[in-house]
């Protein structure tokens, strides 16, 4: 049971941080579970030549895991602004922050409350200026990702609606 309420609360968050970056931050190119050369974003988002990615993590224990993936030591898998997506919570935000100064002090830490409040706690600072993550490869994979989003709710939609077929 505490699976499935982690996955909500993590779809929840990733939701919230995704209509945060595309409706309020007017970010045009935006998706969930991209594949990047760091492995598995759950937000990313590219505007002009810089890419933005967000992680969600629930938990200290998920933050903890966050510390021991290769892009946090090797640049060359880095997006150009990373930050931490955390719920509106004073233990993980303890946990985020020591996380950010021990990792990286240029990261960001945003939390999002019970009622999808965005507030950003520190902001997020450019980590370097060049691309050397293919950009023309992830603007490919975060639009492919973002189509399959679209069409996978829509087909969640109508199967609800009764037109399931066709």
């Amino acid at each position: 049971m505490k699976k499935k309420l982690d996955k909500t609360k993590t779809n929840f968050i990733t939701s919230c941080a995704f209509l945060n970056v595309r409706f309020r931050r007017n970010f045009w190119q935006v998706a969930t579970e991209v594949w990047t050369h760091g492995g598995i974003a759950d937000v990313i988002a590219i505007d002009g030549n810089m890419v933005h990615e967000f992680e969600v993590k629930i938990s200290c224990a998920d933050i903890n895991k966050e510390r021991k993936k290769r892009k946090h030591h090797d640049k060359s898998r880095m997006p150009n602004y990373f930050t931490l997506v955390i719920p509106h919570e004073k233990r993980i935000y303890k946990c985020a922050k020591k996380f950010v100064e021990e990792v990286n002090h240029k990261y960001g830490i945003t939390t999002i409350s019970k009622d999808c409040i965005v507030r950003v706690k520190k902001g997020s600072q450019i980590l370097h200026r060049n691309n050397s993550n293919s950009l023309d490869q992830l603007r490919k994979n975060t639009f492919q990702r973002a189509t399959s989003e679209l069409a996978n709710i829509r087909k969640k939609l109508y199967k609800i609606k009764g037109f399931d077929k066709w």
